[in-house]
Formats: structure tokens, C-alpha cells, sequence
């Protein structure tokens, strides 16, 4: 069998804690520098957004045998609706274990980035919880990748290449289905 990356959970209960780089939602780097020498700055500062909305895609494992349901939150300074993602499918056609995409929207509250949790050392986190019901029977589930994005996300951005995104950021954009990657 060929190597496949990821994180993988095989029961019920079992949690999967994700510390979320936010910093460059609010003007950091990808690197969650903690101090940095700025500027001196000749206007006043502009006032921190009450809040920020990015969305989270998460690469997850979806087959036809021996796979879990996920729920999935948002801790710390960051918000977000609960989800619940079954990775069982089947097929009526034919049956087969790839990778697929979950979006959902959450929220930083960069006014909440100070009172974090300490286990969450840049305030916003994500936790992955198997859950006890399963219609497939098992309780597998697998993530590949976890990858944040704006609406102005540069890698929706035609002219700048991925590339040059992972060298100016260290981030990845998610490999899309057109791409062929």
C-alpha cells in the first residue's frame, strides 16, 4: 500500500486538538511571531475589527467501510457552528476510499485573543471528536489537511502562483479538483 498522509482515529471518544495560525487574519505572519519589531507609527492606530470571518476547509477520508462520524468545534478566541461530518459514503455505481473537502465559516474575536485558553497558545483552536454513532458500524476517520482562507484568499487569486504563496506566507493552498495535483 502507498503512504498516506494524515491523522488517523479508530474509536469512539477518541479527540483531535488543532491550534489554528490566525495571526495574519489580524495583520501577523503564518508563523505566529510573538513579538516583532514595528514601525513607528505617525497616525493613531486603527482599532482592531470586533470580528473576523476566514473559513476552515477540512481534507477528510470518506469510504464505504469502517468509517466514523466527527464533530467538530471552535475554542479560545475563534467561534464557530458545530459540525457533524460522516465520513461513510457508499455508491450505487462502485465503492471507494478517497479524500474530500468540509467547509464551514468560523470567527475570530480578536477581542478574545488576550483571555485565551493557555492550550491554545494563539487563541483559536479546533477540536475533532469521533462520535459514538456510526452507520457504517466503525469509527475511522481520517484528516489530511486543514486549511484557512478568506474571501480575498490569495489562493483564489489567478495571478499569483502557489509557489510564490508558500515562499512569502509557508502557507498551502488546497489542492483543487482542476488543478490536478
Amino acid at each position: 500500500q502507498k503512504p498516506s498522509p494524515g491523522v488517523a482515529a479508530f474509536a469512539p471518544g477518541a479527540e483531535l486538538l488543532v491550534q489554528l495560525p490566525t495571526g495574519w487574519l489580524v495583520g501577523g505572519s503564518a508563523h505566529e511571531v510573538k513579538a516583532k519589531w514595528r514601525p513607528m507609527q505617525r497616525e493613531a492606530p486603527k482599532a482592531p475589527r470586533a470580528r473576523l470571518e476566514f473559513y476552515v476547509t477540512l481534507q477528510h477520508l470518506v469510504s464505504w467501510r469502517s468509517m466514523g462520524t466527527a464533530s467538530i468545534s471552535c475554542s479560545g478566541a475563534c467561534t464557530c457552528d458545530e459540525q457533524k461530518v460522516d465520513a461513510h459514503v457508499t455508491s450505487s455505481t462502485r465503492n471507494v476510499s478517497v479524500f474530500t473537502e468540509h467547509t464551514f465559516v468560523a470567527t475570530l474575536h480578536p477581542s478574545r485573543l488576550e483571555r485565551a485558553t493557555v492550550e491554545i497558545a494563539n487563541g483559536c483552536g479546533l477540536s475533532l471528536s469521533v462520535l459514538g454513532n456510526s452507520s457504517s458500524g466503525g469509527h475511522m476517520f481520517k484528516v489530511r489537511d486543514i486549511v484557512l482562507h478568506t474571501a480575498s484568499s490569495p489562493c483564489h487569486d489567478k495571478s499569483v502562483s502557489p509557489r510564490f504563496l508558500k515562499i512569502r506566507s509557508g502557507l498551502d493552498c488546497a489542492p483543487s479538483a482542476s488543478s490536478g495535483r
